[in-house]
This record gives structure tokens, C-alpha cells and sequence, in this order.
């Protein structure tokens, strides 16, 4: 289901990049496009970390990535916004997509295995 998720989230990250690119600015669609993909990396790191923790079976592992995971990210996020080509509403739009890319996905999982 990640791998769905993170294609799935590619897909409409590239698309309303476009859009914005040619409705918008620049600005709006790179901010957008470098958010998704920090986003991607962020989940796709966390599966392989919570695979790690889940083989070697290690509470102190696993509370590294609980404490370590959100500041990161949290911090990488406030770094783009800082750029000089940042632009807040693309940032607000990649996070926005990234939610419905996970909600979306689950639910398509879901209704395909209670048919």
C-alpha cells in the first residue's frame, strides 16, 4: 500500500505542478513539486525505519524514529519555506495532496477487499 501511495502522490503532484506551472507561477509549482516529492521520501523512509524496527524487534529504535521523525521533516519543510523561490500555497497544496493521496488510497483498499 505505500508503494501505491507514493505513486499514486507522484502522479497528482506532477499533474497540479503542471497546472500550476502554466496557470500560476513557477514559484507555486516547484514549491509544490519539491514538498510532494520531501513528503514521498519522509514515507518511504519510515516504512524501511518500522521494517528495521519490526526485525530487530527494538523499542529504542523504534522511539528514535517516534522522536527523530516529526522534528525532520518539520525542519526540512520550514528550510523550503525559507527559499527565495518558496511559495506557501504550494507547500500548503503538497500537503493537502499527500493527505488525500493516503486517504484516497486506504479507501480504495478497503472497498476492494469488502467486495
Amino acid at each position: 500500500m505505500i508503494k501505491k501511495i507514493a505513486i499514486f502522490n507522484s502522479a497528482l503532484a506532477l499533474c497540479v505542478s503542471a497546472i500550476f506551472f502554466i496557470f500560476m507561477n513557477q514559484n507555486v509549482a516547484i514549491s509544490c513539486l519539491v514538498t510532494s516529492f520531501l513528503l514521498i521520501i519522509n514515507l518511504l523512509g519510515l516504512y524501511t525505519f518500522w521494517r528495521i524496527v519490526f526485525f530487530k524487534k527494538s523499542i529504542a529504535l523504534g522511539l528514535l524514529i517516534i522522536i527523530f521523525k516529526y522534528p525532520l521533516i518539520a525542519y526540512c519543510i520550514w528550510q523550503i519555506s525559507r527559499q527565495y523561490w518558496a511559495n506557501p500555497f504550494g507547500i500548503l497544496v503538497a500537503m493537502l495532496l499527500f493527505l488525500s493521496s493516503v486517504t484516497g488510497v486506504v479507501i480504495y483498499n478497503r472497498k476492494k477487499v469488502n467486495l
